[in-house]
């Protein structure tokens, strides 16, 4: 697979990248700025939710997923099917979540107003009862000719996702494997412009997406949830998993009045880390010596906060921390044998960090701007 390839593949497996589920979360998601990883102080800038784990030499064939274990939550039933000949243009997909009918539409960039301003690029929205009525209208940029277009999904009213995102010329099919053993199979559809899949189903019922070329099996990845709505970031050759399963909580605290915290787990999904609400995951890394590694920014009432993720070497006691109207002294956690630690500041300033041993002796300084 060329280096090409696997970058088209990485927009186009990032498609699930949901909201939360609660309006608060999702007005907190609209305000999210950026999340970045910095493997070191000279390392380039990457998006974390990109599956950078797929790195096979070709393309494996593979059957589809095993149906999923027996089911013992509430009943529910979902179906999947391409646009009819008598659809309306632009439709993605239809299909029912316990009888219910939705669809997914795309529209053409400028025909759209929102808020009294006419979006320039491609919109993307469900509609229909098993959806609540519309859900909200997301614009972003039209795809363009190499590639696809912004990955988009959220949760929708009730209790259900309802999830779309572009594929390349590549991707043949994906498959959706829910908690009752039912496979949903996705086709792309050509619509304004790009290739989309799309698919809805219950909150939670959501255990493994795969893609697949017209030879067999590209990479499949599980999904880490929040309220109920699967975030995708970590894709797996065929024959790879993720980690064994660990998590804990980094640090929790306010900072000018925002309140903020930060979990890291491992497993399935690869790596997450959890911004109080607002999940992003990738391909499981181990980082090596002492360095900010994650942070986010997030805009409150009055303020904007960024919230940040460091790894710490064996060494590390304790790190102190100044930033520009403050400073603060925080205690690494360990999970799964490597050292972490976090903490808040405000948003768009420089930050200088100085690691202590047990015995108070410098072990490392480094400096962070989000």
């Amino acid at each position: 697979m060329t280096d090409n390839l696997r970058d088209r593949l990485d927009d186009m497996l990032a498609m699930l990248a949901p909201s939360p589920a609660s309006v608060e979360a999702a007005i907190r998601m609209g305000k999210r700025i950026r999340w970045r990883r910095r493997a070191s102080a000279a390392a380039g800038l990457a998006v974390v939710i990109a599956a950078a784990a797929i790195v096979p030499s070709a393309v494996h064939v593979g059957a589809p997923p095993a149906p999923a274990t027996t089911y013992r939550g509430p009943q529910y039933s979902v179906t999947e099917q391409l646009p009819g000949p008598h659809s309306p243009q632009g439709e993605i997909a239809q299909g029912t979540i316990n009888g219910k009918s939705w669809r997914y539409m795309a529209y053409e960039p400028g025909t759209v107003s929102l808020g009294g301003t006419r979006q320039s690029g491609l919109c993307l929205q469900g509609v229909g009862p098993a959806l609540g009525g519309k859900e909200p209208m997301l614009c972003g940029q039209a795809p363009g000719p190499g590639g696809p277009g912004t990955p988009m999904g959220f949760g929708c009213g009730g209790n259900c996702v309802a999830m779309v995102g572009g594929v390349t010329a590549e991707v043949s099919y994906a498959t959706v494997t829910l908690t009752n053993g039912t496979v949903l199979t996705l086709h792309p559809v050509q619509a304004r412009g790009g290739r989309y899949v799309a698919f809805a189903a219950p909150r939670g019922t959501v255990t493994m997406v795969v893609a697949y070329s017209r030879h067999g099996e590209i990479a499949s990845s599980a999904p880490y949830y929040v309220y109920g709505v699967p975030s995708f970031g970590a894709w797996y050759p065929p024959g790879q998993h993720g980690p064994a399963r660990a998590s804990a909580v980094i640090g929790t605290g306010t900072f000018d009045g925002i309140a903020w915290s930060i979990r890291l787990s491992f497993g399935p999904s690869g790596e997450c880390v959890d911004f109080g609400g607002m999940p992003a995951c990738g391909p499981y890394t181990r980082p090596t010596g002492t360095a900010i590694v994650h942070y986010s920014v997030s805009a409150g009432l009055s303020s904007a906060i960024a919230e940040f993720l460091g790894s710490a070497a064996p060494a590390v006691s304790r790190i102190a921390i100044e930033f520009p109207g403050g400073k603060t002294v925080v205690r690494p956690v360990t999970v799964a044998g490597q050292k972490y630690w976090a903490f808040a500041a405000a948003a768009y300033k420089s930050v200088h960090w100085t690691a202590y041993n047990a015995t108070g002796q410098v072990v490392g300084t480094g400096t962070g701007q989000s």
